[in-house]
């Protein structure tokens, strides 16, 4: 469940910047003088599509608070619902992006279109909030370049190797670092749930030593301090629930000595 309530923070991000979207959206809906061209009504559809996405979380957070537990079942299938979802609207947003100006050969496109690739950056970073296996996260940005590389084979024909070896790159491009930053990020969480492992092994074996046990940073602060060493601390008046005093410690220790071997130890009769 505490999976899940993180996982579900992160739908609640998707939520808050789907709600941001509605704006410039709508704004660029009421500046266009005639819906007449398919590539504006786009946007039309775009804001039902994110309403969806709204409507999906909000109606999540609903069977979590009326089933409680048993909405883990279920969670799989919204998630995929979201994907799609996120994936049609990117590509909507992309098509309204690149109309063009003129039927020209290349077409000429307004100065706006260059935001359609900018996006690219924050809609990559957020669709790591919908789901979390790389296979599935490379859906959306594919769809985008595929998209994209459409448009170039229908406009510069001439240039299909070029526009096929661009697409086909960047394809490449997109699967293999989703992957790699899959590996990574495992393998990082099974470092650190190897390095967590072995504290909580060594203060357990540190704790069942009965001697006063303390260890010190470079800068003289206690970061660990077993139970026995705890004891006596506090017999000594130098720890509280924040920690011992190790300053007011050592600066009680005083008089250190070697001890000597008795003389007959260190020359025993042959």
């Amino acid at each position: 469940m505490e999976l899940y309530r993180a996982r579900f923070a992160g739908k609640l991000c998707i939520a808050f910047i789907c709600v941001v979207q509605y704006l410039p959206r709508i704004l660029l809906i009421v500046r266009v003088a005639s819906l007449k061209h398919k590539l504006e009504i786009t946007n039309l559809i775009s804001l039902f599509v994110i309403a969806m996405m709204i409507l999906l979380i909000l109606i999540e957070y609903i069977i979590f608070k009326r089933i409680g537990p048993r909405i883990v079942k279920y969670t799989n299938m919204i998630d995929i619902t979201l994907l799609i979802l996120y994936t049609a609207d990117w590509v909507l947003i992309l098509m309204s992006s690149l109309r063009a100006i003129r039927p020209t050969v290349p077409p000429t496109f307004e100065i706006m279109a260059f935001y359609g690739f900018t996006m690219f950056a924050w809609r990559a970073l957020l669709v790591t909030l919908i789901v979390q296996k790389w296979w599935l996260k490379i859906i959306p940005p594919s769809v985008a370049t595929i998209v994209a590389g459409v448009y170039g084979v229908i406009y510069l024909p001439g240039d299909l190797f070029g526009d096929l070896v661009r697409s086909g790159f960047q394809l490449f491009n997109v699967i293999i670092i989703l992957y790699c930053e899959d590996k990574i990020k495992w393998r990082m969480i099974w470092s650190s749930l190897q390095k967590d492992k072995w504290i909580q092994v060594n203060n357990f074996i540190l704790n069942n030593i009965p001697e006063n046990i303390m260890i010190l940073d470079f800068g003289g602060k206690a970061k660990f301090t077993s139970e026995y060493c705890k004891s006596f601390l506090k017999r000594c008046h130098l720890y509280d629930d924040g920690g011992g005093n190790v300053e007011d410690l050592l600066g009680r220790v005083r008089d250190l000595h070697e001890q000597s071997e008795p003389e007959e130890s260190r020359n025993p009769e042959v």
